[in-house]
């Protein structure tokens, strides 16, 4: 009975995460379709993003694995950097938290100088 349940029990989490499919920025070469999201096929587990910068592109897809397969171009692959994520949309622009951190320190600091603090 156990077992029964473990493997239900699997077999709904399996079933569920198949179900969501990913949605991830494609596109190639610096084109202007980086912006447009893309829902990916079921087996899609990766949105992944190529960045090279001799030349400078950027390649932004779906994939099954996170490794530079879909670069043709044996200049770009050599010099080619891959990140990989598993969340709707995460290989768009550069996260702006970072910023608004740093923005809203810099508001604090200045503060206190003006203060006299």
């Amino acid at each position: 009975m156990k077992s029964f349940l473990v493997m239900f029990l699997v077999t709904i989490i399996m079933t569920k995460q198949l179900a969501q499919a990913l949605d991830c920025h494609v596109c190639t070469a610096n084109d202007n379709d980086c912006l447009n999201p893309v829902r990916c096929p079921g087996l899609v587990i990766y949105c992944k993003t190529i960045r090279a910068y001799s030349p400078a592109v950027v390649y932004k897809s779906c994939a099954a694995s996170c490794t530079k397969d879909g670069v043709e171009e044996i200049q770009i692959k050599q010099n080619a950097k891959v990140s990989c994520c598993q969340t709707d949309l995460c290989n768009g622009a550069a996260s702006r938290s970072s910023g608004l951190i740093l923005t809203g320190l810099l508001s604090v600091f200045w503060g206190l100088f003006t203060l006299g603090l």
